[in-house]
C-alpha cells in the first residue's frame, strides 16, 4: 500500500464518528411533561420545567404515609435487561426537608409486566432516601424462607447526587454515584434473585415515586435529567 494511501485510511479511522448508545428514555425537564407518555397524577403531581422534575410536598397529608407515582404510559421492551443490557441514568438528585430525612424517598422501579410493581410476578427497584443511603433491590426468599425485598446493592452518599448510573444485564447489577465527596462504583450478581423465566419476555413498565413518610416539614425531591439507553 502506498504511504498516502496508507495515512488517508488511518486519518478516516481516527476521525471515524462513535456510534451514540441507542436512548431507550430521555428526559431533560425543560418542559412539562407529555401527558400522551406519561401517566400524570392528578393530585400533587410534580413540575417539569427549567432542566427539573420537582416533587413539591406542601399540602400532603402530615398524618400519614404518601405516595406519588408517575409512570410511562406504555411498556417498552427495550426495558427488558435480560434480553438487551441496558443504563439507567439520573442526574442532579436533591431531597430535602422533612423532620426525619429517611422518610423523604425517591425510586424509580421497572415492574416486569403491570403497570403498579404490587401486582408484577416481578420488579427492580432503585431508592434513594433523605439520609443518602441508596438501595437496588428485587423481591425474593428472605434468608427466613419469607417472601420480601432482597438488597441486592446498597451505599451510602452525601446529597445532593451529581449522577448517578445502574447497569443492568442478564448477570450483574452495577452501581455508579458520584457526589460532593467523590464517586463509587459497586456490582454483584443477581444471587438467584433474578427470575429470568418472569422476565424474558418481559415489557417492563418505567414508574417513578416520591414517598413522603408521615411526619411534620415540607419535603422536596427533585431530578435534573433521566436517560435509559441500551449498552
Amino acid at each position: 500500500m502506498k504511504l498516502p494511501v496508507l495515512l488517508a485510511v488511518v486519518l478516516a479511522s481516527c476521525s471515524a464518528p462513535v456510534l451514540a448508545l441507542d436512548a431507550v428514555v430521555e428526559e431533560t425537564f425543560t418542559a412539562p411533561l407529555d401527558a400522551g407518555k406519561w401517566v400524570i397524577p392528578t393530585n400533587f403531581a410534580p413540575s417539569s420545567s427549567q432542566g427539573r422534575l420537582v416533587w413539591k410536598m406542601d399540602g400532603w397529608d402530615e398524618g400519614r404515609d404518601s405516595v406519588v407515582g408517575l409512570r410511562l404510559r406504555n411498556p417498552l421492551d427495550k426495558l427488558n435487561f435480560v434480553r438487551t443490557p441496558i443504563r439507567l441514568s439520573l442526574a442532579d438528585i436533591a431531597i430535602s426537608g422533612g423532620e426525619k430525612p429517611e422518610g423523604v424517598i425517591l425510586m424509580l422501579i421497572l415492574a416486569s409486566n403491570q403497570s403498579a410493581e404490587q401486582l408484577s410476578d416481578s420488579f427492580l427497584k432503585l431508592r434513594i432516601d433523605g439520609s443518602g443511603k441508596v438501595a437496588v433491590t428485587m423481591p425474593g426468599m428472605t434468608k427466613t424462607g419469607e417472601k420480601g425485598d432482597r438488597t441486592l446493592l446498597q451505599t451510602q452518599v452525601a446529597l445532593p447526587i451529581r449522577s448517578l448510573a445502574l447497569e443492568l444485564d442478564e448477570h450483574l447489577v452495577r452501581l455508579s454515584v458520584e457526589d460532593a465527596k467523590g464517586s463509587d462504583i459497586q456490582e454483584t450478581g443477581w444471587k438467584n434473585i433474578l427470575s429470568k423465566e418472569v422476565w424474558q419476555d418481559a415489557s417492563p413498565f418505567l414508574i417513578l415515586k416520591a414517598v413522603r413518610k408521615a411526619g411534620p416539614g415540607t419535603p422536596e425531591i427533585s431530578i435534573g435529567k433521566l436517560d435509559i439507553t441500551e449498552l
